[in-house]
Parts: structure tokens; sequence; C-alpha cells
């Protein structure tokens, strides 16, 4: 299984892919627009491995629930931090989907290699036992800012010397960074 997001969503994608921390402040716009594009873009960022195609629509139809109740929610200006309660129950079902994986994969590192072997780890008959998070490919367009760090996260971001590759890590905290070979022979 599979996850694209947009790099200023990765706090939002490290919140709902971990158990162990509560949940960030993020700015209502990046909420808002992290739950638009798996409620209407599933298809293109989500990946199922086989025998899992259902998975896209399903969590779809949980973001577009949540991105109900953001609606609903005041202080509706899109400069305004979502304070973290709010952010956990928004979240709550989406995150009860994307953290109980027991393994997790963020590729990390630039350029069509690792964006190509994290799509085919991804879609890997893993059983449903390996989420892969894959930052989207190219640059974002605006500045972004990423509030709270979730450790996982910031630990593939202290090994940025040693991309590109895939940081690993379970819902205990264990973690380990995997380089790619970067050897042309």
């Amino acid at each position: 299984m599979g996850a694209i997001f947009k790099l200023e969503h990765a706090n939002i994608m490290a919140y709902v892919t971990s158990r162990s921390y509560g949940p960030p402040r993020v700015l209502r716009q990046h909420l808002r627009e992290f739950l638009d594009v798996l409620s209407y873009e599933s298809e293109r960022y989500l990946i199922p491995e086989r025998g899992f195609e259902p998975w896209p629509t399903e969590i779809a139809a949980i973001a577009q629930r949540a991105a109900a109740r953001l609606h609903e929610t005041p202080d509706a200006r899109e400069g305004a931090l979502v304070p973290p309660p709010t952010v956990g129950r928004l979240l709550e079902d989406l995150r009860a989907e994307f953290a109980e994986y027991p393994l997790y994969a963020l590729a990390v590192g630039t350029g069509e290699r690792v964006q190509t072997m994290a799509r085919e780890l991804a879609s890997a008959p893993m059983h449903g036992q390996l989420l892969v998070v894959i930052p989207e490919h190219g640059a974002t367009e605006r500045n972004f800012e990423v509030l709270d760090p979730v450790p996982a996260f910031s630990a593939a971001l202290r090994a940025v010397p040693d991309w590109p590759g895939f940081h690993f890590w379970t819902q205990t905290g264990t973690s380990a960074l995997s380089q790619l070979n970067c050897r042309v022979n």
C-alpha cells in the first residue's frame, strides 16, 4: 500500500501514520487540501497492493466525512491554525486506517529511481503489512513550514546526507535508513 503526499502535508501524513504522538498544529488550508486530495484524487494519491483495490475508494469516503466536519468548525480563515484537539478529532478515522500497519517506509530523496522503487514497493504483495509514504515528485510551488514535527519524519530529515533511499519505522519507534545503491557500473 502506498500514499503519496504533498510536501506541505508532511506533518499531517506523519501524524496519521503514527499512534505514538499527539496531533500537530496545522494550518486550516493545509488540512483542507490534504482532505480534498484524498477525497477527490484518491486514485492518483493512493496505491493499493494487489487484492486491496477498493482501498482508495474507502479512504476517499473517510476523507470526505472529515472534510465535511472541517467545514463545520469555527474560524474558516485559510491561514488559521487548527487546534491540535480539533485535528485529532477530524483525522481520527483516517488515522485508524493509516496507523495500523506494522511497518512503514518513507521514500527520501529526489529522482525518478526512488519514485519508481517506492511505487513498486507500495504495490508489492505485502498483505497489508507495509505502508509506503511517498513525497510528491517535483518541487512545491510555495514555501512550506512543518509545525510540531513528528519524530519519524524528523529522523529521515536528519539523514539527508544518506539519501536517496527509504526510511523504515515501526509503531514502536524503531527505525532505520536503507540507502539506494547509486553506483553506476
